[in-house]
């Protein structure tokens, strides 16, 4: 993946250290853990399915592979997903680092009982999803992501488009663009409206695994 920018549509003034922004803090788009990151290749899954139709994307594998490979730090714990129960839905709990801790003289580290890695907690739901062939090599998709992390009772919502273009040789070129907006939280909500305050450009580059 290769990091291609980002740009503020309304002004920095509803960007600039804003936490609340989607992808203005670590993990807080969670298919993007660190924005601005270019992470080697990791490997993800698509299965055919009958219930959702043609192929589509192993949701329960992909997600822990992306998180880690943008945030190598992160350990994930739990991931579930069931898209017979409720394709909407997925629910997961990983760890992270702590931060800092308290040292003494000499560098050592004070109250070594306690945990070194802070648990999270992610409820994703997803709804709104739009695609279809442009081409009958070219498949363009939307999703809506609402992504709510329990630890901080703090909700983000954002907005995914992803172009794909099949090419010779089992190689899929894409292009991600992940709109970030704000929710009725936020004091500068109701100036923004529906539309996006922040806007995150990937290119990706899928290869099929030999048999």
């Amino acid at each position: 993946s290769k990091f291609l920018g980002a740009s503020a549509p309304l002004g920095n003034r509803f960007v600039s250290g804003n936490a609340a922004v989607p992808g203005v803090r670590k993990g807080s788009i969670v298919i993007l853990a660190d924005v601005g990151g270019e992470p080697p290749d990791f490997e993800e899954r698509f299965v055919r399915s009958e219930l959702e139709g043609g192929v589509v994307a192993d949701r329960a594998a992909n997600l822990p592979a992306r998180l880690q490979a943008f945030w190598p730090q992160a350990e994930v714990t739990r991931c579930e997903y069931d898209p017979e129960k409720d394709p909407t839905r997925l629910s997961l709990d990983f760890t992270t680092p702590r931060r800092a801790s308290l040292q003494g003289l000499g560098g050592s580290e004070l109250n070594r009982q306690q945990p070194t890695r802070d648990k999270r907690a992610i409820e994703l739901f997803i709804n709104n999803r739009e695609g279809g062939f442009e081409t009958e090599d070219a498949f363009i998709c939307s999703e809506l992501y609402r992504q709510s992390a329990l630890e901080q009772a703090r909700a983000y919502d954002f907005k995914t488009l992803l172009a794909l273009q099949r090419r010779e040789g089992g190689e899929v070129l894409a292009k991600l663009r992940v709109g970030a907006f704000l929710n009725p939280r936020d004091q500068l909500y109701f100036e923004a409206g529906d539309q996006a305050v922040a806007v995150y450009d990937y290119s990706l580059r899928y290869l099929r695994k030999p048999d």
